[in-house]
């Protein structure tokens, strides 16, 4: 692939070579040859010119983002995306298992990729032995680490490990971690299928009951030049009871291949502009206290997972 690339770079370099001697020679205007000179350097370019010089400024005109309220506990939230094709088995499955958590988060309704609406209702006695679980493995997890900062303190003062300390960890202290977090997950996944099959499913959001906070995600309207060369879309965080908007997030991802889009695949962006983690947004806003690391998107393309994109 290297060398293809340097072929490739080799025989653009001696295109324009030959083409700006051609010039020189054929029009004799200094002129002429300067402006074909100044098109072949500034074409490799192009896309950054367009994006980075004359499009993105101009939304960069107004934010794009604004954080007016944080919540620490929402208790309930329903999530309307409208950009991918609603949230799939795993979607559904992923969100219950990180925000759901039956204290800051009790109620969660989320818009589904068959056109229904799951609502998922958890306490904190749901989560009970999950919690005892997790103690445990936090209890061996602390015994592991204890035992490796005795062994570091022992080397840095001695230059050797302590006798046995490499053993010691893989066959007593490595395998009680395992078991603990191999218990916890099965608990978990015991939990989670609870509250998923007394899930409740609805036809339409107006049958929804009240629920305190509403984030949505939509594509922006875009003229027909640039919604073939941008994908735009906004997240935005209501209070329902006031009916106020607290939040929202703009971004702008220039398509790397039009044909991408086109063919139904989930396409490739190269220039960006604004907040490009979009799922991580709403932890910014309301779930912060779940304390999740990596956001949906970005699991799911961890595994390998293809689902498909829904445009404009």
């Amino acid at each position: 692939m290297g060398f293809i690339f340097v072929c490739i770079i080799w025989g653009y370099i001696i295109l324009a070579a030959i083409t700006i001697w051609l010039t020189r020679k054929l029009t004799k205007s200094k002129k002429a040859t300067l402006i074909v000179a100044a098109l072949f350097i500034l074409y490799p370019f192009r896309r950054l010119i367009l994006f980075e010089a004359l499009i993105f400024p101009y939304y960069r005109q107004t934010p794009l983002q604004e954080i007016h309220q944080t919540v620490e506990s929402p208790i309930s939230v329903y999530w309307q995306d409208n950009v991918w094709p609603g949230f799939d088995d795993y979607g559904r499955h992923w969100m219950i298992d990180n925000y759901l958590d039956g204290v800051h988060l009790k109620v969660l309704a989320l818009n589904g990729e068959d056109g229904k609406i799951y609502l998922y209702k958890a306490t904190g006695e749901d989560f009970k032995k999950n919690k005892k679980a997790k103690k445990l493995v936090k209890l061996r997890e602390n015994e592991h680490e204890t035992f490796r900062q005795k062994d570091l303190a022992v080397y840095k003062k001695t230059g050797k490990h302590m006798e046995k300390a490499g053993e010691i960890m893989n066959t007593q202290l490595d395998p009680p971690i395992y078991a603990a977090r191999r218990e916890y997950k099965r608990l978990k996944e015991v939990e989670i299928k609870l509250i998923t099959d007394r899930a409740e499913i609805y036809n339409s959001a107006s049958d929804l009951p009240p629920i305190n906070y509403r984030v949505e995600f939509n594509l922006m309207p875009q003229g027909e030049i640039t919604q073939k060369l941008l994908h735009a879309d906004r997240i935005s965080i209501f209070d329902t009871r006031k009916n106020k908007e607290i939040a929202f997030s703009r971004r702008y991802l220039a398509y790397s291949a039009w044909i991408a889009k086109v063919s139904g695949e989930q396409p490739k962006f190269d220039y960006k502009l604004g907040d490009i983690s979009t799922y991580e947004f709403d932890d910014k806003v309301l779930l912060e206290y779940a304390g999740v690391m990596d956001g949906l998107e970005i699991t799911k393309d961890n595994l390998n997972k293809k689902f498909y994109y829904r445009t404009q």
